[in-house]
């Protein structure tokens, strides 16, 4: 291995996650440290108005670390998205039925080998240098208003079935490899997520005021549920609400497991 990290334990395979985490940013200086928190990329499509979001690290020229977007997508094959390029050898990936039309299938069986091709393709993208290795997918809000407008990325309304889908999906995305998986997986919205776009509010700017019987509510019927899953599945990342002024909550397990002992020991602290 070349480059002005060569000689730093970010390289040593053999070390751990938090070891090779903690040289990498002890090489860095406290300005370069600040702008690989968050920058701003232009999205534009045939869809979408163009959007400034944050999502791409700019990476350490001077250590050879290169730039990185985190936003990937593929919720139901991989999908347009910043940090997706479309282009030479990969110019298509497969495209599954949306979530809510899966999910209705009742298999979680077929789930999972759909999983296992998506997650294989993009680590494929990853591996070619066309796409991130970390994706915001699977949705998994159970789908409770029509008004919300993303119903058909969930799996339903049903919190149980949601359950079913989202182990199931998340062990095909990742794999079962404890040292590596195959991509990093993303859960999203932990709760009381978004409005998405309507007459100038968007996401971006819109405060949810969610009562303290909406929040139980919503743990009762849905988190408690989830918090099953992630004890069983260890899901890479989780998206905290992005209806108010938390942040996204990340639980790396990008090169192998972390210290972080149980998913269900920091997830919960978003109601307290």
């Amino acid at each position: 291995m070349n480059g002005p990290l060569k000689s730093n334990k970010i390289c040593d395979v053999k070390a751990t996650p938090l070891d090779r985490a903690k040289a990498l940013v002890a090489a860095m200086t406290q300005q370069e440290k600040l702008a690989n928190l968050v920058r701003y990329v232009t999205r534009t499509n045939p869809t979408y108005v163009t959007k400034k979001m944050y999502s791409k690290s700019p990476g350490v020229s001077r250590l050879g670390l290169p730039a990185y977007n985190w936003w990937g997508e593929a919720l139901h094959g991989v999908a347009g998205a910043p940090g997706i390029d479309f282009s030479g050898d990969f110019k298509t990936a497969t495209s599954f039925p949306m979530p809510i039309l899966m999910s209705a299938a009742f298999d979680d069986n077929l789930i999972e080998q759909v999983a296992t091709i998506i997650g294989t393709e993009a680590r494929a993208f990853g591996n070619g240098g066309k796409a991130p290795f970390d994706f915001w997918t699977p949705n998994i809000n159970p789908y409770k208003d029509p008004r919300w407008g993303r119903g058909s990325e969930t799996p339903g309304e049903d919190a149980f079935r949601l359950k079913g889908y989202v182990k199931h999906l998340l062990l095909g995305l990742e794999g079962t490899d404890p040292k590596e998986r195959r991509i990093v997986a993303t859960c999203k919205h932990y709760a009381a997520n978004d409005l998405e776009d309507w007459k100038g509010t968007n996401r971006h700017n819109f405060d949810a005021k969610i009562s303290q019987q909406g929040l139980f509510e919503c743990k009762k019927s849905f988190v408690d549920e989830l918090l099953i899953i992630f004890q069983q599945t260890w899901p890479s990342t989780i998206f905290s609400p992005s209806s108010n002024a938390l942040e996204t909550l990340r639980l790396d397990r990008s090169c192998a497991p972390t210290t972080v002992s149980t998913v269900s020991q920091h997830v919960p602290t978003v109601f307290s």
